[in-house]
């Protein structure tokens, strides 16, 4: 036993003389899943306080499906006598959830069979879940593995300089590692966690520093802080974003988003790549520095019509802005990703040349045409001719129209005055007392008109 182990014994026999109860907490029989949600009231809270919040969550909620629908207020209100009990809430009903989505049950006694390593490796895999939670689980739930270090306990032991930074980044204690066993381990994690507890806690944090400075006088010289920045997000409502993000990039097709166009407009910025470096076919380092992936195999037409609205966007806010130089250098490097002969509309370099290709688009199909058709003959060199709207008629069918128009016009004035004649007779024959006959409107075969007689003849 080296001499820093020695340290934590006598760090051991003081703990217990600080904090003589015995731990309330679950019996070592209960399931997985049960320590690890005693686990989610534990971690920043006292164990009495923890264990009363887990006894009114079983007696509130039926079983965990219940707990699983409820909101994180909903939960908070059950277990408001543990600090934080919203942010334990949203982590503890996204922690069920995930369990639930993976295993289609609430039940993980499956890995308890299989030994630690599997229980460790599973609960490694849930986002919501914490180094604490998974190896306050695997302790008491198959008997063995390291002891669970809230922040608080972190907090104690770097007063003492027990702590250091791993290889891989991570605060560890190395000394607990065999100082320990059996029994007496689990003793001093609770009474640990008791003096970690009081570290979280504003208003009793110098009653616990003051016991600390009476084993080591060292304390007021070193931090509590943390010495490494946790990489990512501890809040439970950031991880379910962080989480739900990468589930659409899986899922999603290959052809990137605008939020990785984003980065592809830094990476330019930055001269860190080039245009020729982003965006191919086969797998490149390029691509894979800027998006995080060894190899891109996209579809180019979807790919370009991406990067197509990308630039113009990137042009049309340049130009408000008024920045030419940048404009000018994004339009290039855009247009050096696709611009080929089939492209052609993709090749522009600065604003007043997108203008003129948004005219050109906005204009009707045949004039579109027609100024397709002079823009080919100035490239050839010959002098375009439009093509009359209509053909020019000869001589001979120009007198025919007009015999023709004539003939009808003639028809016309014949038929107007002969009906004019007809009236004229008719208001002459009224003048002198004579009663005016005139036809009756055809009328379909078999049909009377409502207004005569029936004849004599008819059947009735």
């Amino acid at each position: 036993m080296s001499s820093r182990q020695k340290e934590l014994k006598k760090l051991y026999k003081k703990l217990k003389k600080r904090y003589p109860d015995e731990p309330v907490v679950l019996a070592r029989d209960r399931k997985i899943l049960e320590h690890l949600v005693f686990a989610v009231f534990l971690e920043n809270a006292k164990r009495e306080a923890a264990r009363a919040a887990f006894v009114a969550m079983e007696r509130y909620y039926i079983d965990w499906n219940e707990i699983r629908v409820s909101t994180a207020n909903e939960i908070a209100d059950v277990v408001d006598m543990i600090p934080d009990a919203t942010r334990a809430g949203e982590r503890l009903r996204r922690l069920l959830q995930w369990i639930f989505d993976a295993t289609y049950k609430f039940d993980l006694e499956e890995l308890r069979v299989q030994g630690r390593n599997a229980v460790v490796e599973f609960l490694k895999t849930v986002p919501f879940s914490t180094a604490f939670m998974n190896d306050y689980a695997a302790l008491l739930g198959c008997g063995e593995g390291a002891l669970p270090l809230s922040e608080g306990a972190l907090r104690a032991l770097r007063l003492l300089d027990f702590v250091v930074v791993s290889a891989d980044g991570r605060e560890i204690a190395p000394e607990l590692d065999g100082a320990f066993e059996g029994d007496e381990a689990l003793d001093f994690f609770f009474a640990l966690h008791e003096l970690g507890a009081e570290m979280l806690d504003d208003e009793r944090r110098d009653d616990a520093i003051k016991f600390l400075r009476s084993i080591d006088a060292a304390v007021d010289e070193r931090s509590w802080k943390p010495f490494v920045e946790p990489t990512g997000p501890t809040d439970p409502r950031e991880i379910a974003r962080l989480v739900a993000k990468q589930e659409k990039r899986q899922k999603r097709a290959s052809t990137p988003l605008i939020d990785e166009i984003d980065m592809l407009d830094d990476a330019i910025e930055a001269d860190d790549l080039d245009g020729d470096d982003l965006l191919t076919k086969d797998a490149d380092d390029g691509y894979g520095k800027a998006f995080g992936a060894d190899e891109q195999s996209v579809d180019d037409d979807s790919a370009f019509g991406i990067m197509k609205k990308r630039a113009r966007k990137n042009l049309g806010r340049d130009k408000s802005v008024g920045e030419e130089t940048s404009l000018t250098r994004n339009g290039t490097a855009y247009s050096d990703f696709y611009s080929n002969d089939e492209r052609s509309l993709f090749s522009f370099e600065d604003v007043e040349e997108l203008e003129n290709e948004k005219r050109a688009v906005s204009k009707p199909k045949k004039k579109r045409r027609v100024d397709d058709e002079a823009d080919a003959s100035e490239e050839n060199g010959a002098e375009f001719a439009p093509k009359p709207k209509k053909k020019a008629r000869s001589a001979d069918e120009e007198v025919g129209s007009d015999e023709k128009l004539e003939k009808k016009e003639a028809k016309k004035s014949a038929k107007k005055s002969a009906k004019k004649e007809t009236k004229s007779g008719d208001e002459s024959a009224e003048d002198a007392g004579a009663e005016i006959v005139r036809k009756p409107k055809s009328r379909a075969k078999g049909k009377s008109n409502k207004n005569e007689e029936p004849s004599d003849d008819a059947p009735n």
